[in-house]
Order: C-alpha cells, then sequence, then structure tokens
C-alpha cells in the first residue's frame, strides 16, 4: 500500500512503506509512518585563501606588517589548516553509517506517528528515537576518534504535532589543544559543533479521505563545518537511488571553530 506524503521542506514524495493500517473506534482510518531523519555534520575541502583569513581572525593579527613571532604563528595555523582540511575532508554522500564514518559526526532520529483523517495533529504518538551515532576518526593516522554527544530529543508531537533533535560533538580531548594553542588556552570556550532541527509534522486527508502528512522544518547550526541532512521512510531498499538531502548548509570561515555558540536545546 502507498501513501502519499508531503516531506521534507514542501517536497512531494511517495512514502515507500506504510507501518500501521487501521480503524479507529470512530471509524476513521488511521495510519502509522516512521520519519527517519539522518543529520551529517562533515568538513568540506578547506580552501587556502580560508585558511589564511582564518588565521588573521583566530590570532588576533593586525592587518599591516607582521612581526616575526606573528609571521610564525600564521604559518603554523596555515599548516594546522591545511593538514586539517586533507586529513578530515568528507564526501558525505549518504545518511548511511560507512566505516571510516565519511563525516565528523552522525546521528539524527525516526519520528513515528499515526496521523487519523479529520484530524490536523497526530494521535497516540509513539514519539522520537535517536538514531545510532558515529563520530569520525581524527588526529595523527586517524587513530583517534572524535566524540558524539548523546542526541537530544524533544517531543511534542501529540500536543501541536511539533518535534526536534540536536546532533552534536566535539574532537578527541587528545586533539583538542591542537586547537586551544592558537589562543593560548587550554581548550577553546565551546568545543561542540552541532545542528538543530525543528520540524512540525501536520496531518491531512487525500482526495480518497485517506491520512496523509506534511512534514516541514528547519535547521539551525553552526557556522562550521557543512551539514547535510536526509530523510526517508524506513525501510529503504538496498537498490534504492540516494535521494538527494532536504538540507544542505555549507561551511564558512574555520575560524568559526574558535567562535562556537553553546549547543541549544532541542
Amino acid at each position: 500500500m502507498r501513501r502519499m506524503g508531503r516531506i521534507g521542506f514542501l517536497r512531494a514524495v511517495t512514502c515507500a512503506s506504510v507501518f500501521a493500517a487501521a480503524t479507529s473506534a470512530a471509524g476513521a482510518p488511521t495510519l502509522t509512518w516512521t520519519v527517519r531523519l539522518e543529520s551529517k555534520l562533515f568538513i568540506a575541502p578547506i580552501p587556502p585563501a580560508n585558511c589564511a583569513t582564518s588565521g588573521f581572525t583566530v590570532l588576533k593579527l593586525p592587518a599591516g606588517p607582521l612581526n616575526p613571532l606573528q609571521q610564525a604563528s600564521l604559518g603554523a595555523f596555515y599548516t594546522f589548516c591545511l593538514a586539517t582540511s586533507v586529513a578530515t575532508s568528507d564526501t558525505a554522500a549518504t545518511g548511511a553509517i560507512v566505516v571510516p564514518l565519511d563525516a565528523r559526526i552522525r546521528g539524527g532520529a525516526d519520528v513515528r506517528f499515526s496521523c487519523t483523517a479529520g484530524t490536523a495533529v497526530p494521535v497516540a504518538p509513539e514519539g522520537l528515537t535517536a538514531l545510532q551515532l558515529a563520530n569520525g576518526n581524527e588526529g595523527p593516522g586517524g587513530l583517534l576518534q572524535g566524540v558524539a554527544n548523546p542526541t537530544a530529543l524533544r517531543d511534542n508531537l501529540l500536543a501541536s504535532g511539533n518535534y526536534g533533535w540536536v546532533v552534536s560533538g566535539h574532537p578527541n580531548p587528545k586533539v583538542e589543544p591542537s586547537f586551544a594553542v592558537f589562543i593560548g588556552a587550554i581548550a577553546r570556550p565551546a568545543v561542540d559543533i552541532w545542528n538543530h532541527f525543528s520540524g512540525t509534522i501536520t496531518c491531512g486527508v487525500d482526495s480518497r479521505g485517506l491520512p496523509m502528512f506534511t512534514n516541514t522544518g528547519s535547521l539551525v547550526q553552526t557556522s562550521f563545518p557543512s551539514h547535510r541532512v536526509w530523510q526517508s521512510i524506513p525501510p529503504v531498499p538496498a537498490a534504492a537511488p540516494v535521494a538527494p538531502p532536504i538540507v544542505y548548509v555549507p561551511q564558512g570561515s574555520f575560524a568559526g571553530l574558535w567562535s562556537l555558540p553553546a549547543v541549544p536545546a532541542p
């Protein structure tokens, strides 16, 4: 059985699977879906010009001529930036987990809910389940792994159809001094990169009077690194083509890693 649902920022797609089909006590048909949202935070190749301008920002260097110590500091930062780009640049082609991970952090959530014809918000939602977390290799030779924080979830499906999650993480503690040294500290003021997805499930009916749903949402994220979010209705056949992400936010300045905002609540 196939049901139409508008999911993913007003993109119309066909749901591949219906997880339950029943009749409610009042006689209105009820259908249950699971929407999977997979997120990856990944480092795209960093242009050398970005490394240079980021060095001036992080090191607080003047625009005029630099003294020998400042030149040495800028050179060290530039080398560190290029090494980060070469060692950890990712091509997060799908939301799936691969080994080694093609991202710094992978996470997300399954959103399971039911819609009954005639209601605008989900009924008897089964809630949110965090997806398996994964983190990328880093450090010399890629022998260390970054830290993925537990995924924070917000479930207001029954009250308003709203939900949210936050995927976040930071470098391995043994790697953090490599960042902090450029500001003369033991650690940066904030170390976590993150993205925060906030969505709304709205139930409706199709031309036959059967339930359908619309899922809309938005993503707020740290300016570095890059972010992608995929959406699917599991189970996804192994041979299915890879859908484009519903959200893609390219990374900003490498210097953003030294001015990270606090991880928000979901």
